[in-house]
């Protein structure tokens, strides 16, 4: 304690600085265990694969699938698939995890933000403003899924298929017949 006109008394070259200082130590490689522990249960909880639809009112519900993994070095690593737009690992940086989920997606100049569900099956967010929920999805594999071709087909035939494939795009305006009449 300090008292004016008192000579102040410094304890730092004492045995008993040494234990102050060592269990202020102590403490502090105790906080970082605890801190580091936590950070590692949370990756474990949101490892594995969650699939997600982003609705899209203009060209229907585009497929997300996150993947994420716990690294070697015991980090959180999430990269995301878009199916129907022919992305794959798609890279992420994290900003957060635990049960509020952050990540950049810089290529999509994009920031998710979620929440992990106390029963952890469920993580509800957004996708900048759009809504984006992912759930936990055991058998997506890793990988784009398997497509099966199409059997060949007449030129006669394959007016349909454009039709359907087109159809979205038709209907928002985006293609527009008028312009270019028949396919």
């Amino acid at each position: 304690m300090f008292v004016p006109g008192k000579k102040f008394h410094d304890h730092t070259g004492t045995k008993g600085g040494i234990k102050v200082l060592a269990v202020l130590l102590l403490v502090a490689c105790a906080a970082s265990l605890l801190f580091r522990l936590r950070a590692a249960k949370n990756s474990g909880e949101l490892k594995g694969n969650w699939a997600g639809l982003l609705p899209n009112p203009e060209f229907g519900s585009l497929r997300f699938v996150m993947h994420a993994r716990v690294s070697t070095a015991n980090r959180l690593e999430i990269s995301i698939d878009s199916f129907d737009q022919g992305e794959l690992r798609i890279a992420c940086d994290i900003i957060s995890t635990g049960n509020n989920l952050v990540f950049n997606v810089p290529s999509l100049h994009s920031t998710y933000r979620g929440k992990l569900s106390a029963d952890g099956r469920t993580i509800v967010g957004k996708l900048n403003l759009w809504p984006l929920d992912f759930e936990r999805e055991p058998n997506i594999p890793d990988g784009p899924p398997k497509l099966s071709a199409m059997p060949p087909m007449s030129l006669n035939d394959l007016g349909p298929v454009l039709d359907r494939e087109f159809e979205p795009m038709t209907r928002t305006g985006l293609l527009n017949r008028s312009i270019g009449g028949e396919w």
